[in-house]
């Protein structure tokens, strides 16, 4: 078992099964390319990608079932063959790959998931890649939660 010293989240300890290898890095974060997928009890069904070389750089992210059941993110060819997968097929969450959603929390507003930009993981190799492409029907800001109206008192 590893360790990490992690700004946000304290000491974490890890496998190499919790590696994520981003060959191209993050839309944004090019130079970010090892994060550990950190899941704690306390805070289920999130996942927290830390980067292993940033201690102050995590992000939040939800399996996308949790955010849109049903959801299929297809991957172009590149993409595809970043994370070993074929891109005729959608990328679907399973044993082996993880499709997860990255969430914001902007200040003063609701929490939102990016849809259009899902973080697929093949858990067999430990290559991911943020799948940039806009689907029809989906958002970079689905909302977490439905609004909800509150009636006047």
């Amino acid at each position: 078992m590893t360790e990490f010293a992690s700004t946000h989240l304290g000491l974490i300890r890890y496998h190499d099964a919790d590696l994520l290898h981003f060959p191209s890095g993050l839309p944004a974060f090019e130079s970010e390319r090892r994060f550990v997928a950190v899941r704690k009890e306390e805070t289920a069904p999130f996942v927290f990608l830390q980067s292993l070389s940033t201690p102050d750089l995590a992000f939040i992210t939800l399996p996308v079932e949790c955010v849109a059941a049903g959801y299929e993110a297809v991957l172009t060819a590149a993409d595809a063959d970043v994370v070993g997968l074929h891109a005729e097929a959608p990328a679907n969450n399973g044993h082996d790959v993880r499709c997860l959603v990255i969430v914001t929390v902007p200040d003063g507003g609701p929490a939102t998931a990016n849809l259009i930009a899902p973080v697929i993981w093949n858990r067999t190799t430990g290559a991911a890649v943020q799948a940039i492409r806009p689907e029809p029907g989906y958002s970079p800001s689905h909302p977490l939660c439905p609004a909800v109206e509150v009636a006047p008192c």
